[in-house]
């Protein structure tokens, strides 16, 4: 994202950005979306594996 806007802002507004953009950069900040996206991507894989499940189950009943 720097490289795109530091183009366009002079040393003055690039230090104000950094210093702006280090505030978010702090682990109690980047924790819980740290946390909030690993938990979606776990929902995601087991999500995947319950409908893998069912029709591994369905294929099963089937062949019965």
């Amino acid at each position: 994202m720097r490289a795109q806007v530091e183009k366009k802002m002079t040393r003055q507004e690039l230090a104000s950005f950094d210093r702006v953009l280090a505030k978010y950069l702090q682990k109690d900040k980047l924790l819980p979306k740290l946390q909030e996206a690993c938990q979606h991507d776990y929902n995601f894989i087991d999500q995947t594996k319950s409908l893998v499940n069912y029709d591994n189950d369905r294929e099963k009943d089937k062949e019965v």
